[in-house]
């Protein structure tokens, strides 16, 4: 299995300083340019807004280039400078951070061969990750996983099956670190006097969203008065209806998506088809004070702060159950604790790219 990282942070802020770098994050997968200005017109996926996070935080101490693969004109954005994939390849960066696909593994590798090379992961593995192996360790990739159960996923993928391990070309044995860099909120997300209202619930992007419709119409029979908004930067499936007392609102700036969570009495997230590797809607909900329902697996528990927002998705009962003791007994939510706050992630990248 390979090695668990653990970070520790044992430099200040001001020693990175002193040893600036050119730091260049790939990102081949998103569909659209994205900016800070951007993200204050319409809604962007978690991957995104935690890459935006994370370079404009680091761009404080170094020099920060997010290549998009939708992109033809270079912009800098709060000191982060967004530019095209063909612009990236004039570059000689000392990190190179590609964003999910192995697929250009080899690309990025061969294009910057004196870079340290990381291969930030956000999605659930897929078992193809193992034939990939090898080329994580030729160009000496590290993994950056996203939660700690997104880690042991990680490194179950590179196992492989049993199948896999028998007929594999490649039996050499691989050293592949696997680190553990949480998705961050901001440092002044926090409740407000936001008025909620009491039979409106929220739901967030796509994953599992035809399932989590299906089990608000079930919880309707005890709940009539009860009504869904659904807020994601993904068109809406024409071929699933709408039912009653469900709207979609499509996409939203950061904004207007923050507002929606703080009226709402909870984030409806019973899905169990689609783990999260780490939640982001659950921490930045908890920031403001709103509770979430959501199924026990994935990284929800360890990722929220408690535990009784847990509910089995597969049993409807425990959903309206807990709705009728939160109807009651409304829970005052645990903030997300300091280690899930920007200033302390930024720090934890810091550490690690400064150890290159």
């Amino acid at each position: 299995m390979p090695p668990t990282q653990t970070l520790i942070v044992e430099k200040s802020p001001d020693s990175w300083l002193n040893t600036p770098m050119k730091i260049l994050f790939y990102d081949v997968t998103t569909s659209f340019p994205y900016t800070r200005e951007i993200w204050s017109k319409r809604g962007l996926g978690g991957t995104e807004s935690t890459v935006m996070r994370i370079a404009e935080g680091l761009a404080s101490y170094h020099t920060v280039y997010v290549a998009q693969q939708s992109r033809t004109e270079t912009e800098i954005s709060n000191q982060v400078h967004y530019i095209s994939t063909h612009t990236a390849h004039a570059l000689s960066p000392h990190v190179v951070i590609l964003l999910r696909q192995t697929d250009f593994l080899k690309k990025i590798g061969d294009a910057f061969p004196h870079a340290k090379h990381f291969l930030w992961m956000h999605d659930t593995p897929s078992f193809s990750l193992y034939s990939a192996r090898h080329l994580l360790a030729q160009y000496h990739y590290d993994i950056i996983s996203v939660s700690h159960f997104h880690q042991q996923r990680i490194q179950y993928r590179l196992q492989g099956r049993w199948y896999q391990k028998l007929f594999s070309y490649f039996r050499k044995t691989y050293t592949l670190p696997v680190h553990v860099l949480y998705n961050p909120i901001d440092d002044d997300r926090h409740p407000d006097e936001t008025p909620r209202n009491p039979n409106k619930m929220l739901s967030l992007g796509w994953k599992g969203i035809p399932q989590t419709v299906q089990l608000f119409k079930k919880i309707r029979a005890t709940f009539p008065s009860y009504h869904l908004v659904i807020a994601s930067y993904s068109k809406w499936d024409d071929t699933l209806p709408l039912p009653d007392q469900v709207t979609f609102l499509g996409s939203l700036s950061q904004s207007a998506l923050t507002k929606q969570m703080r009226e709402s009495f909870c984030i409806f997230h019973p899905q169990t088809q689609v783990p999260e590797t780490f939640g982001l809607i659950y921490t930045e909900s908890n920031a403001v004070g709103t509770p979430v329902l959501a199924h026990d697996f994935g990284a929800a528990r360890e990722v929220l702060g408690d535990p009784a927002q847990l509910i089995n998705g597969h049993d409807v009962s425990t959903i309206t159950t807990k709705i009728q003791e939160w109807q009651t007994h409304y829970p005052v939510v645990s903030p997300p604790k300091e280690k899930f706050r920007l200033k302390q992630i930024v720090e934890q990248w810091l550490a690690l790219l400064s150890s290159t």
